[in-house]
C-alpha cells in the first residue's frame, strides 16, 4: 500500500469514481487478500490440472472439488462466483495490489442493497436522530403508488431545501474526497504498525482537525463493509 506519510502519493484518489473508491477499500482488507491468495493458488492449480480457455477441460474442471466453495447459504459456487458473492462483485477477483482499476470493465459491483426501515416506537427516536433522515406514514388500506409518488416528490423538495441552505448537506464523492483520503491514510498507517498517536501528529501538522482512533475505526468500517455503502454516493 501507499506510503501513508507522504501526501502526495495519494494523489491519484482525486479522479477515482464511486466504484473505484469502494475499491480502494476492500483491496486493504486482509480477508479479502486472504482469499484472493486462496483463490489464486487454486486456480492455477486447476489451470495446470485441465487447462486454460479455449483448451480447458471444463466439465472435468467443475468435477473438481478444488472449483467449488460453499457459501455462506449451504450452496456450492465455483470459487471465481463465491468470490464475488462474499465480496459484492460480478468481475472475475481483482488483484489487491491493483490501484485504480477500471469500472465495468475490470470492476464491475453487484447492486448494493437498500433496505427500508419499519419504525416503531422502540426504533423511531433512533432512526429520526440522525439528521439527515426524515419519516413518512403510509396507508395500507389505500393504493400505495399514489402515495410514494406524492412522498417522493415532497423528498426532494426537502432534500433541495436542505442543500440549498447547507451546501455541503448532499454527499458526493467529490465532498467526500479529502476525508476518505484521510481514512486511507490511517488504514495504511496501521499496516505500517504506526500509532495511533503518530498518525495524529502527522495529519494535524498538516491542517487535518481529526481524531485518528475515531478516523480509523470509520476507515476499519469502510474496509469491512461499509464500501457497498460508496456504490450509492454519486460522483458529483
Amino acid at each position: 500500500m501507499n506510503n501513508w506519510l507522504a501526501a502526495e502519493t495519494y494523489a491519484y484518489t482525486g479522479t477515482l469514481s464511486a466504484s473505484q473508491w469502494a475499491w480502494e477499500f476492500l483491496r486493504r482488507n486482509p480477508e479479502y487478500g486472504d482469499d484472493y491468495a486462496w483463490f489464486t493458488r487454486n486456480w492455477n492449480i486447476l489451470e495446470q490440472a485441465y487447462g486454460k480457455p479455449p483448451h480447458r477441460d471444463f466439465p472435468a474442471w467443475k468435477a473438481d472439488p478444488r472449483a467449488s466453495r460453499i457459501n455462506a447459504l449451504g450452496e456450492s459456487l465455483l470459487i471465481e462466483c463465491w468470490m464475488g458473492e462474499k465480496w459484492g462483485f460480478y468481475k472475475f477477483p481483482l488483484d489487491p495490489a491493483r490501484p485504480a482499476p477500471i469500472p465495468a470493465t475490470e470492476l464491475l459491483w453487484r447492486e448494493p442493497s437498500q433496505e427500508a426501515v419499519l419504525l416503531s416506537d422502540d426504533n423511531i427516536g433512533t432512526y429520526l436522530d440522525s439528521e439527515p433522515r426524515v419519516a413518512f406514514g403510509f396507508d395500507l388500506s389505500l393504493p400505495m403508488k399514489a402515495q410514494v409518488e406524492t412522498t417522493q416528490r415532497m423528498l426532494l423538495f426537502l432534500q433541495r431545501q436542505r442543500a440549498k441552505s447547507n451546501p455541503a448537506f448532499l454527499r458526493t464523492v467529490r465532498t467526500l474526497h479529502p476525508h476518505w483520503t484521510l481514512c486511507l491514510r490511517a488504514l495504511d498507517a496501521a499496516s505500517q504498525d504506526a500509532s495511533c498517536e503518530e498518525v495524529g501528529r502527522v495529519l494535524t501538522a498538516e491542517g487535518n482537525d481529526v481524531s485518528p482512533d475515531s478516523l480509523l475505526a470509520e476507515a476499519r468500517s469502510l474496509m469491512e463493509s461499509g464500501y457497498r455503502s460508496i456504490l450509492r454516493i454519486p460522483d458529483k
